[in-house]
């Protein structure tokens, strides 16, 4: 979205369901995890985290993005980081 941003948009946003608690609790807080589970922040290069290509893939950001979880239920949660 800062891509989308850089081209014209006045505001945009990146909106995050998740489904599967391990996305956001578990006892890993390092690589990709770090993140989501304990900084609630996006920032530089996140590498991908599996499949092919993995860690060799990235997006790389210009800012610093914070967030914070909120709860759909009790599995389920989303974010939403506006990038104005």
């Amino acid at each position: 979205m800062e891509e989308v941003k850089e081209r014209g948009f006045t505001k945009t946003a990146a909106v995050v369901f998740v489904s599967d608690k391990l996305f956001y609790d578990g006892k890993l807080t390092e690589g990709i995890y770090k993140h989501f589970r304990n900084e609630f922040a996006l920032y530089g290069d996140v590498f991908k985290p599996t499949g092919i290509n993995k860690n060799a893939e990235y997006v790389s950001l210009s800012k610093r993005h914070d967030f914070r979880w909120e709860s759909l239920d009790e599995q389920r949660k989303f974010y939403i980081i506006e990038i104005s």
